[in-house]
């Protein structure tokens, strides 16, 4: 709806998904050479209904007042098995297990948004957004193991267990944000943004043999909360002078989180328990210069510093059981990962084609990435940490090329040398590889108003932290039509057409 005074809308939307996927791991433990092979299929559903409602209201032509709510409720229900064969270093079998899950959660989200807009002039405002949002989701999950071995003296055995993992998370946000158009060739913007987050987590299990002799688990109990605030302040001038363009920013912003893992004394007891805690202050530059040359071509520099902040699932310390070979759990020491790039870069503009060229150097330092460790015999544990830092050099490709009136094609490439920093193995050695991938997407106007779009990726090899990652690629396919003289649209699309999606490490 639309008038001069009020603007307004509704929305409600359904969707329904089914994933299936699956994986094998093979393990060596080389202490004494025996092995642990797995394969997991999986297969996860979700429904929700999606709705969205808000107003604009024009109270005078330089002021507006809108105000939006969304909502989200649903559920989903998730299986998995896994087939274990552990066998010696002769390649006897030892023992054979199978692990099923069976899980079902429901959720449930809001978004509130209040925001005023106040216009000094046509070429300055100010946008001022209040908005609150509150998820929760209730999960329950039953494990169910069998294990037999090939050793007649041993006991064959049987495990039940039921989990029940309620998050609840809330999060407010204020931000403020100022423009002012100087001049035909300046311009300035600031703003501050501030981000109040709260999270509880408990987790509850029950552990036994079948499902009539289960007991709570004090064992695994854990209740995680998380608290973040962050504030950032931050200014940004562009302009313009002849043929040369220009952008300075500057980005101040303090982050304070703080987590607790209470165990079941902690929570029950009152035994003292530890809160991690952490604050920082932190500048966060960036420059953008490019200069206009004859005949549509173009030369850009820009350098930017940015940071990556671990989230609470990253942080939380409580152990996931979903695979007993393979504990999951996060890591409250986490800090933010940082991030430099310098990039020059040349343009060139031939009709309705583009290329570029860019040379980049780009490095990460605490680098947050999953590790993997032994623990026990048969176990490993899988976690989260800042592990170093790498850097990465090299140079892009890219272009956009109508070749026909009716064919248009998107290709994007990059080469470069990578190196990782490995402070988790002896001495800190360098980990480096020769990277390269290679983005695509073709449209086909086939006829007036029917589209077809083909977009793929490839990416090569590299190393990681703990050793490597191999090629992977997929193709996408989808049709548009249009019908009712272009007031109706369909799509049809395709994902990994080839089902060749793999990712191995």
């Amino acid at each position: 709806y639309s008038s001069s005074k009020v603007d307004a809308y509704a929305n409600l939307s359904y969707r329904n998904r089914e994933m299936k996927g699956g994986g094998i791991t093979s393990r060596e433990n080389t202490t004494d050479n025996s092995f642990l092979d797995q394969t997991n299929r999986s297969k996860r559903q979700h429904n929700n209904w999606f709705g969205r409602i808000g107003a604009t209201w024009h109270i005078t032509k330089s002021d507006d007042l809108a105000f939006n709510m969304t909502g989200m409720t649903g559920g989903g229900d998730n299986n998995e098995s896994i087939h274990y064969i552990s066998t010696d270093k002769q390649k006897n079998t030892v023992y054979t297990s199978d692990r099923t899950t069976d899980g079902n959660s429901d959720m449930k989200m809001y978004n509130l948004e209040l925001n005023y807009l106040h216009k000094f002039s046509e070429n300055s405002n100010i946008d001022l957004t209040v908005s609150n949002n509150q998820w929760r989701n209730d999960g329950l999950s039953i494990y169910e193991q069998s294990t037999r071995y090939t050793d007649t003296g041993l006991t064959d055995k049987q495990e039940y267990q039921t989990q029940e993992n309620n998050i609840r998370n809330k999060n407010w946000e204020v931000q403020a944000d100022y423009t002012n158009k100087i001049s035909d060739a300046s311009r300035i913007e600031a703003g501050y943004k501030g981000t109040f987050q709260r999270e509880s987590s408990p987790v509850d299990t029950y552990s036994g043999t079948t499902a009539t002799d289960i007991e709570q688990d004090q064992a695994l109990y854990n209740r995680f909360l998380y608290n973040q605030d962050v504030h950032a302040l931050y200014m940004t001038y562009g302009g313009k002078w002849n043929n040369l363009s220009y952008q300075a920013g500057l980005r101040g912003e303090y982050w304070r989180v703080d987590t607790r893992s209470l165990d079941f004394d902690q929570e029950f007891n009152g035994k003292p328990s530890e809160t991690f805690e952490k604050d920082y202050f932190k500048l966060f530059p960036s420059a953008f210069i490019s200069y206009a040359l004859p005949k549509n071509n173009e030369i850009q520099v820009n350098c930017t510093r940015r940071l990556r902040r671990p989230w609470g699932g990253q942080l939380n310390s409580f152990r996931n059981i979903s695979d007993a070979s393979n504990i999951s759990f996060g890591n409250p020491e986490l800090t933010p990962e940082y991030s430099h790039s310098f990039e020059l870069n040349y343009k060139k503009n031939i009709g309705e084609h583009t290329v570029s060229a860019t040379v980049f150097h780009r490095s990460r330092k605490d680098k947050i990435e999953r590790l993997r460790v032994p623990y026990e015999a048969g176990v490993t544990l899988d976690s989260m940490a800042n592990v170093g830092h790498d850097y990465s050099t090299g140079i892009e490709l890219s272009g956009q090329v109508q070749l026909t009136r009716w064919w248009n094609v998107n290709l994007n490439g990059s080469l470069y040398h990578y190196k990782v920093k490995n402070q988790y193995k002896t001495g800190g050695e360098n980990e480096t590889s020769t990277n390269y991938d290679v983005m695509w997407n073709n449209s086909f106007d086939v006829f007036k108003y029917t589209r077809i779009q083909v977009d793929g990726n490839f990416v090569g090899p590299s190393v990681t932290t703990q050793g490597r990652t191999d090629a992977f690629w997929y193709v996408n396919l989808a049709v548009r039509q249009q019908l009712m003289n272009r007031k109706l649209a369909a799509t049809l699309s395709f994902r990994d057409v080839f089902n060749s999606a793999r990712y191995v490490s």
